[in-house]
């Protein structure tokens, strides 16, 4: 029988074919090859594979098997540079629960491609629009777990400037600074980002991809109604806690951001998936709250 490779991001190998509490064995990675021995549960397949030097066999659902043949093999770097899970799936859309870790791969999704200001502005109330926040699957609350990451990964990749997703473990930059060339495969050489590490990662590497950070948020407004992409992000006092990003976007003529007497910019007009999701709210600066540890804005053209 042919062999088959994994193409999710992290499958469940099970001793059982079903989904209990108790049956998972382990949890296969992306690119992780097995060899089918029996397919008559499908479409639970019983498979054999070797897994950090073990012998193992259970049961996966064949769903997220391919044929070797046909597997997109991994981008490789031998820098640090941007990088991305699969783009362009259309299976990943504002409307499914799962593939968050993916770019959004609708053929019909709008980007930012403008160099006027006034185009830049209109293409990225069209990439709000579309996106919409508040009412997409991809970006609803489950229980405590938020989304705030996942939408600003989303409103800035369609914008056409990067933060990450996915980004390489420490390991990996150790090897890529050596110029080794190494494969993007999740949970091995690229982990996801939460909010806190896109805190960090803003403030280690964002200079190199094009953020500027700011400490004005009068500047972080004149700059979103210029057509520059702004977020803001907070990294929370405990770490095993959510921090929070958002976007600060352009007025329009229904929304506005609120100001103090003297003209000055009290609360920011904000989008965002979190605890709420809204495509524009005017909100007084959360990040200085003292659940905070450490915040920062940062504007990128």
């Amino acid at each position: 029988m042919p062999n088959y490779i994994v193409t999710a991001t992290s499958l469940n190998m099970r001793s059982t074919p079903k989904v209990t509490g108790s049956n998972r064995i382990t949890v296969l990675p992306q690119g992780q090859e097995v060899k089918k021995i029996d397919d008559t549960n499908n479409p639970w397949w019983l498979i054999r594979t070797s897994l950090l030097g073990d012998k193992l066999e259970g049961y996966v659902n064949s769903r997220y098997l391919v044929k070797d043949s046909e597997f997109d093999e991994p981008v490789k770097s031998n820098s640090i540079t941007a990088i991305h899970l699969t783009e362009n799936k259309t299976s990943i859309t504002r409307n499914r629960d799962g593939g968050r870790a993916y770019p959004l791969g609708e053929s019909n999704r709008p980007i930012r491609t403008a160099t006027d200001t006034k185009d830049k502005i209109e293409q990225l109330k069209e990439i709000i629009n579309w996106i919409n926040v508040d009412l997409s699957i991809r970006y609803f609350r489950k229980g405590s777990t938020t989304y705030c990451n996942i939408y600003a990964y989303d409103y800035c990749y369609l914008s056409g400037v990067y933060i990450p997703r996915v980004w390489w473990t420490q390991k990996s930059i150790i090897e890529l600074s050596k110029g080794k060339e190494v494969p993007v495969l999740y949970g091995d050489t690229v982990t996801e980002l939460n909010a806190n590490s896109l805190h960090n990662w803003l403030a280690d590497f964002g200079a190199d991809f094009g953020w500027m950070r700011i400490f004005s948020v009068d500047e972080a407004q004149l700059a979103a109604n210029n057509g520059k992409v702004v977020v803001v992000c907070a990294k929370r006092v405990t770490t095993n806690r959510p921090g929070h990003i958002c976007a600060i976007v352009s007025e329009t003529d229904s929304f506005n951001a609120k100001c103090k007497s003297d003209g000055s910019i009290s609360a920011p007009l904000q989008s965002q998936a979190g605890s709420n999701n809204y495509k524009y709210k005017a909100v007084n600066q959360w990040w200085t709250s003292s659940r905070f540890q450490s915040f920062g804005i940062w504007v990128h053209e």
